[in-house]
């Protein structure tokens, strides 16, 4: 399950790319340009809302919220940091969970040892 933020750089590449081609052959004028793309990348940025893109992906069935609601169900019971076996993505889900239902403040040597129980 990678992170959205992979992706990053390829847009960020092809953006690069686009913009130094228009500017160095100047086929647009470049303050219009220049608007132009502030305006996308501001319109982009306040309007964003990444659960509701994927879920009208076709790609939805692939992605469970199973590791997040086996947590919750494990720590409304008892807020004990315990590790019963999870995977990777799911010690990473239990330990944040576990922040915020226990109310808890985030400690790096707490996370490291409970990561690699």
């Amino acid at each position: 399950m990678p992170a959205p933020r992979i992706l990053s750089g390829f847009y960020a590449f092809y953006f690069l790319f686009i913009y130094s081609y228009l500017r160095t052959y100047k086929t647009i004028n470049l303050k219009i340009l220049n608007i132009s793309i502030l305006l996308i990348i501001f319109l982009n940025l306040f309007n964003f809302n990444y659960l509701e893109r994927v879920s009208s992906s076709i790609f939805i069935n692939d992605i469970t919220f199973k590791e997040n609601d086996l947590s919750i169900k494990i720590l409304s019971k008892k807020c004990i940091l315990e590790n019963n076996d999870f995977s990777e993505i799911q010690k990473r889900n239990f330990y944040f969970n576990y922040l915020n239902i226990c109310k808890k403040k985030y400690d790096l040597s707490e996370f490291l040892k409970f990561y690699r129980s």
